[in-house]
């Protein structure tokens, strides 16, 4: 389910075909109710965990996404708040780099504009000091995108430019899932 769930979102990104892309959120949603998903004592709960956590990262970015597209559509932006207490409770710490770029995001979702650029550049300079010069990066695409924006709205071209270069080094397939951003 996983895999389809991607490749439905990933055609929707790459053909601009909204469809698929609610095709992928609703096949998520259903795949967050199969038995390989559910909490369960025994030898498949750290793979049911992990199932679980992998779809509620897809549907919050899905959702987060959808809210910034939309910032008045406040169902996208409770679901996404939904999925990121979920979320939390998978990663323990706020003070983890998964929990402080989903709260940044929320935060800028929620028309929380310092607080989000502030939440996530802290989270893109915690997370790009673990980058190795020659390598991908570790800094998460999503993240990156979202503060270029944020400074292309503020004319401040040499942050911008900074964070779309971290983007497309990134090996994430965010970037395969957004062709706009690499032309």
């Amino acid at each position: 389910a996983i895999q389809m769930v991607r490749f439905l979102y990933r055609k929707g990104m790459a053909y601009n075909d909204p469809a698929s892309v609610n095709d992928a959120i609703q096949l998520a949603t259903e795949a967050l109710t199969f038995p390989n998903t559910q909490d369960i004592p025994g030898p498949l709960a750290g793979r049911n965990r992990n199932y679980r956590y992998v779809l509620n990262t897809f549907l919050a970015d899905a959702c987060l996404r959808k809210a910034m597209a939309d910032p008045s559509d406040e169902a996208w932006i409770a679901q996404a708040e939904r999925l990121i207490t979920e979320i939390n409770s998978f990663v323990g710490s706020m003070e983890n780099p998964v929990a402080e770029k989903y709260q940044g995001l929320l935060a800028m979702v929620k028309g929380e504009r310092q607080k989000g650029i502030r939440l996530l550049y802290k989270n893109y300079e915690r997370v790009k000091a673990l980058d190795k010069p020659g390598e991908f990066s570790n800094v998460d695409p999503l993240v990156c995108v979202v503060l270029a924006n944020a400074m292309k709205e503020e004319n401040q071209l040499g942050p911008q430019r900074e964070f779309l270069e971290t983007a497309l080094r990134s090996n994430s397939p965010f970037m395969l899932q957004n062709p706009s951003l690499v032309l």
